[in-house]
């Protein structure tokens, strides 16, 4: 099998270089070495790409790489807020600014109500994964149970997304 691979690969090299040694009828060989050069390739200028608004918000237009004011506020829950609108009446806020042109990459918004999956922790204290050595059996098997139900979640909301942009 070897001896015939490199019998195959030698009779190849044999055809590639053929027309540039074998003299035909005017003495000259059918190629010249002189004669092989690469072709020219047009440049491209690509077009500069339009900023596509998201669906159902008007976007305010601005000059690149100048900030754009945000406010922050603590919701009603505790949670950090951001928006490009001033907040309700009667709640403290925090003019925030930020470069849009910055590589973010905006959320699609879906429609449709799922379930939230929050996980369960116990006693008091901000929500953590403990770990591997502290977690009993049953609680690694509640954690597992957690993970399937947010990976259902993040499925579910992938597809969503897709639909929406196809």
């Amino acid at each position: 099998m070897r001896k015939t691979i490199r019998l195959l690969l030698l009779l190849l090299l044999f055809i590639a270089i053929f027309p540039f040694l074998y003299p035909w009828k005017d003495g000259k060989p059918l190629l010249l070495w002189s004669d092989l050069t690469l072709p020219e390739w047009p440049s491209i200028e690509l077009p500069e790409m339009p900023r596509i608004p998201l669906p159902g918000k008007e976007e305010t237009a601005h000059e690149p790489n100048q900030p754009v004011k945000l406010y922050r506020w603590q919701g009603a829950d505790g949670s950090t807020q951001f928006s490009n609108e001033l907040p309700a009446q009667g709640i403290a806020y925090e003019v925030v600014e930020v470069n849009p042109d910055t590589n973010l990459i905006r959320a699609v918004p879906t429609t449709g109500t799922s379930e939230e999956v929050k996980p369960e922790t116990t006693g008091t204290g901000p929500a953590s994964l403990p770990s591997p050595l502290t977690v009993s059996p049953g609680e690694a098997l509640q954690l597992i149970e957690d993970a399937r139900k947010l990976q259902q979640l993040s499925d579910e909301r992938l597809r969503q997304q897709e639909a929406l942009t196809q």
